[in-house]
């Protein structure tokens, strides 16, 4: 808890930092999902690689950022942890200090690469069903996310309509993901199986891990476990798909 309450600050210091690219991020985003909504796929691989460098800056920002923050300014505990290398573990909103916040990140960048260098997501949204609206919500909570954190653990600063160019998204892991797997959700079930499932598994577990010092990250965590529901349910259906079909239809395919 002593930790968290340098976390808190330095999170502060660093969107503070950020303030002047963010509204970068969201303009960028507006105009990728503007383009694939006009012209589909024609947009798909700009788009996805785009998301896998964005993943590569989060495993540098803002926890690596925080890391030399903390290695100057922070607690002498901090310095005593840091000499046995980065701890495995980290408990609360410390987390994203931790190696396994590390290689989450990392497993999010390599399923978003994989897609990128072999796209199999279909970003045609004159084929998406009426129900897939329902989760424009969930895309909206994480684009405008009307809260950043405070300099204390637990509190957070409502941010109001100016959230529609300054919130965090863009400049946090969670918030931006929010975004992304909301959109995965949107074109289902014409999705990468593999980035689909994938993602959503290691997000849910960063989401409930955060959600326990930061209720903002539930709906995150909601979104990310419904759609490893969705994900498993397709895996099922296009096996059995497969298996029913002849031999030789699989043979040339």
């Amino acid at each position: 808890m002593f930790l968290d309450s340098y976390v808190a600050r330095g999170l502060g210091e660093y969107l503070e930092m950020m303030q002047p690219i963010i509204p970068i991020f969201h303009l960028a985003y507006v105009i990728f999902v503007n383009r694939l909504a006009l012209f589909g796929n024609q947009f798909r691989s700009p788009f996805e690689w785009f998301v896998t460098l964005h993943y590569v800056v989060f495993l540098f920002f803002p926890f690596g950022w925080l890391w030399v923050q903390l290695g100057k300014q922070g607690p002498p505990s901090f310095a005593r942890i840091v000499e046995g290398g980065i701890p495995f573990w980290i408990p609360g909103m410390s987390f994203g200090l931790s190696g396994l916040h590390f290689m989450l990140t990392s497993l999010l960048i390599v399923f978003w690469f994989s897609e990128a260098k072999a796209p199999r997501n279909d970003f045609d949204f004159r084929k998406v069903r009426w129900w897939s609206y329902l989760v424009l919500p969930a895309i909206l909570w994480g684009f405008v996310y009307p809260f950043r954190p405070a300099e204390q653990p637990g509190e957070f600063v409502f941010l109001g309509v100016t959230g529609l160019w300054a919130s965090p998204f863009g400049a946090l892991l969670n918030p931006t993901s929010t975004v992304l797997l909301g959109l995965l959700t949107f074109i289902y079930p014409r999705v990468n199986l593999k980035l689909f499932i994938g993602s959503a598994a290691v997000l849910l577990m960063i989401a409930l891990i955060a959600s326990r010092s930061s209720p903002l990250d539930w709906p995150l965590a909601i979104l990310a476990g419904f759609n490893l529901f969705l994900g498993l349910l397709l895996a099922v259906k296009r096996k059995k798909a497969s298996s029913s079909e002849k031999p030789e239809a699989i043979a040339s395919s």
